[in-house]
C-alpha cells in the first residue's frame, strides 16, 4: 500500500508539472506558429507578438500585454486564416490589434484597454469580433477595404460608415468550439481520476 501510494504521489507531482507547462509566458517580438496558452500575468512586450500561421488558437489566459507609451502593435497578423485569440487584455500600444489580408479570424472575450486606436483592420473578411470591450483613447476600430465582418463590443455600439459592409453591433453570434488546449486539460484530469482510481482499487 505504501509503495502504490508513492507511486501515487511522484504520478501527480509529473502530471502537475505537465499542466503547469500548458502556460507559457508570452516573449517580445516574437512570432507564434502553433497554439498557446499564456500564463495569467502582465507582461510588457515593447513590440508586442505576431501570429504568423493558419489555424491557430491563441488563449492569454487573461493575461495583459502592455506596451511602452502608447507605441507600435500589441498583437500583428498579417495574409493569415482562421487565427482565434481570446482572453487577451491589450493595453498601452498605439494600435491594440493589427489585421491585415486575411480571413477568418476570430477575437473573443478580450479587453482593448488605453490604445490610442483598439483595433486597425485592412482587406479583413468574414472574420468575427464579438464579446471585446474596449477603452481606446482616441478611437475603437478603423476599417479599410474591410467586409462580411461581424463586430460588436459589450460596453459600446458602433456607428461608422463602414458598417454597411460589415455586420455592427450584434452580440452574441458565434458560439466558441472548444480548442485542443482545452482538450488536453480534461484529458489531464480524467488521467489523474483513472489513476487514482487504478492506485486505491
Amino acid at each position: 500500500m505504501k509503495k502504490r501510494c508513492i507511486i501515487l504521489l511522484a504520478i501527480m507531482i509529473l502530471l502537475s508539472a505537465a499542466a503547469y507547462a500548458d502556460c507559457q509566458n508570452p516573449m517580445n517580438s516574437k512570432t507564434y506558429t502553433t497554439d498557446r496558452r499564456f500564463c495569467s500575468d502582465t507582461f510588457s512586450l515593447q513590440d508586442g507578438i505576431i501570429i504568423d500561421k493558419d489555424n491557430v488558437v491563441i488563449d492569454c489566459n487573461h493575461a495583459v500585454i502592455k506596451g511602452n507609451n502608447f507605441e507600435g502593435v500589441g498583437i500583428t497578423i498579417k495574409n493569415r486564416n482562421n487565427v482565434v485569440i481570446k482572453n487577451c487584455k491589450i493595453a498601452n500600444y498605439a494600435v491594440g490589434v493589427f489585421i491585415q489580408d486575411s480571413k477568418g479570424i476570430l477575437l473573443y472575450d478580450s479587453t482593448l484597454m488605453r490604445n490610442k486606436l483598439g483595433m486597425r483592420l485592412y482587406q479583413v473578411s468574414d472574420s468575427t469580433f464579438d464579446e471585446n470591450m474596449d477603452i481606446s483613447l482616441d478611437r475603437v476600430l478603423r476599417m479599410i477595404d474591410s467586409q462580411n465582418n461581424t463586430i460588436s463590443f459589450t460596453n459600446k455600439n458602433i456607428e461608422e460608415d463602414f458598417c454597411r459592409y460589415n455586420q455592427c453591433n450584434i452580440k452574441g453570434s458565434f458560439e466558441l468550439q472548444e480548442n485542443e488546449i482545452e482538450e488536453k486539460s480534461t484529458l489531464l484530469n480524467a488521467l489523474k481520476s483513472a489513476i487514482q482510481e487504478w492506485i486505491f482499487s
